[in-house]
């Protein structure tokens, strides 16, 4: 071990991340008074928190920091925001007064908010906005008119909905029943079906997935990845420690399937049949998840490389800008489904980790580029034996997930598992429990958000579980070795 780190696990101060997530959308109104930041500041040091995480760059891609003009955030769920107030140099000074590490949370490929459309990137350049394959089905009618099929919902005009119902009327081209409403009943008796037709529509995430919160842009949309860039540099030029990276994925299985992400693929990978049929096509029947295609494992490890090209270049123009910041990403902690998004967190090693995956698949994986990785253990029970008492599936638990993700990122870089606030409201002890699995199997631990911590006035209970004692992330040291020990440890 080096005598630095020797000298510091000598002193009463723990080696150990302990971050406090401040989301803007949940926090706004009190981080615009600058007299309730200091004091929000002081108590988390107060109970032993030393990094905070500050949403600078919103889920609608405006900002929170730079000369005032249309790329800010102005307003929001009814709140003015002043032009000159900027929040990332608010916290930098309040939280170094009381020594904490200050980093800027931004969202990367999320430009847009469904619940306030017109509003960023997504929507200000549609051409930009991510594009998903959705499974379509529809009658032909003989008298050449169609009436679409859906698996869910209740039947309105033009829209049929599958049903088991022996009410349903049979339609037999499709082989299943359907309800209908009284005009389309009555067409469908009259007139009769010619054809039933299923297939993939290529549509913008706004059309295919309106229930989603967040709108993507695709990464390789014209000036996307430059503009995100853009960002990167000017925020390494505030006086802060770190930068990290939220929502650095895709909006979901289907999606990243504009013009620009096929071509640079088939640059990449070869000229493709039938688009995207060779990637996923339409399940025969309706509500049932799209079948995979023979370019699928293809696709699904262009996707992962293509976030790595970008997040290569981030931490490049990061350092290049400032070489003392640190970057880390958020990622959410369900290992067994994350490629849906198009993200490979683990270790670069060539393994086929899914049953699809291709050997290759394996070095796509990003954490050797971050300094940290926190991983969202959201789960609401905190111990594995918790689960086996309550009858439930110890993998999903605080700890276990926790394990995982530390498991995964090998030697690559150091793992601090992440509570959400919400699963612990009104279960104090769970809490603690929780906090002593992430600082068991992590090198720290990530708290989301403030507004739990706040609202549930928990300050006493991380002051208890932090054990009076001080720390100091392990990332903030350049001599760590970038892997995740025990609690408090340090290198043999």
């Amino acid at each position: 071990m080096t005598s630095f780190i020797a000298f510091l696990a000598a002193m009463p101060v723990a080696i150990e991340a302990r971050i406090l997530w401040v989301d803007l959308s949940a926090n706004l109104p009190w981080t615009l008074d600058r007299g309730q930041v200091a004091e929000f500041c002081e108590k988390a040091a107060s109970v032993g928190f030393n990094e905070l995480i500050v949403d600078v760059k919103s889920i609608n891609g405006k900002r929170l920091f730079g000369p005032p003009g249309e790329e800010r955030l102005r307003e929001f769920r009814g709140f003015d925001i002043p032009e000159d107030y900027d929040l990332l140099t608010v916290f930098a000074d309040e939280g170094h007064k009381h020594g904490l590490r200050v980093s800027a949370g931004l969202n990367v490929f999320s430009e847009g908010h469904s619940h306030f459309p017109g509003v960023g990137l997504a929507y200000e350049r549609p051409e930009t906005q991510t594009v998903v394959a959705v499974p379509y089905y529809e009658l032909l009618l003989n008298d050449g008119s169609t009436l679409s099929i859906s698996a869910q919902g209740e039947p309105a005009p033009g829209v049929l909905v599958t049903t088991t119902d022996e009410s349903g009327i049979v339609v037999r081209e499709a082989n299943l029943r359907v309800l209908a409403a009284p005009e389309d009943a009555e067409r469908l008796a009259s007139v009769g079906v010619q054809e039933f037709r299923y297939g993939m529509r290529l549509l913008p995430q706004t059309v295919a997935l309106p229930r989603s919160v967040a709108v993507f842009v695709d990464p390789l949309a014209p000036g996307v990845m430059e503009r995100m860039l853009s960002v990167v540099e000017q925020v390494a030029r505030y006086p802060i420690d770190g930068i990290v990276f939220d929502r650095m994925r895709y909006a979901d299985l289907a999606s990243g399937m504009g013009p620009a992400m096929r071509a640079e693929f088939e640059r990449l990978y070869g000229q493709v049949a039938r688009w995207p049929e060779s990637v996923l096509t339409a399940n025969p029947v309706p509500g049932r998840a799209p079948i995979i295609g023979p370019r699928f494992a293809e696709y699904m490890q262009f996707r992962s490389e293509i976030i790595n090209r970008f997040l290569a270049k981030a931490v490049a123009t990061a350092k290049r800008a400032n070489p003392r910041l640190t970057v880390g990403s958020y990622v959410g902690g369900g290992w067994e489904t994350y490629y849906e998004v198009g993200v490979n967190y683990a270790t670069d090693e060539p393994t086929a980790p899914y049953s699809w995956a291709l050997p290759e698949y394996g070095l796509a994986g990003y954490a050797g580029y971050l300094d940290y990785l926190m991983t969202g253990c959201f789960y609401p029970v905190a111990r594995e034996v918790d689960a086996t008492i309550q009858g439930r599936r110890e993998r999903f638990t605080v700890e276990a997930c926790a394990r995982l993700a530390t498991r995964l990122s090998g030697e690559s870089t150091l793992v601090y598992p992440s509570l959400y606030g919400l699963d612990w409201e009104d279960n104090q002890e769970g809490l603690r429990n929780a906090i002593r699995a992430c600082l068991r199997q992590g090198a720290g631990i990530m708290v989301f958000d403030a507004v739990y911590v706040i609202r549930n006035d928990w300050w006493s209970v991380f002051r208890e579980e932090f054990g009076g004692r001080h720390a100091i992330s392990p990332h903030a040291l350049p001599t760590y070795p970038r892997r995740t020990l025990a609690r408090g440890g340090v290198p043999r």
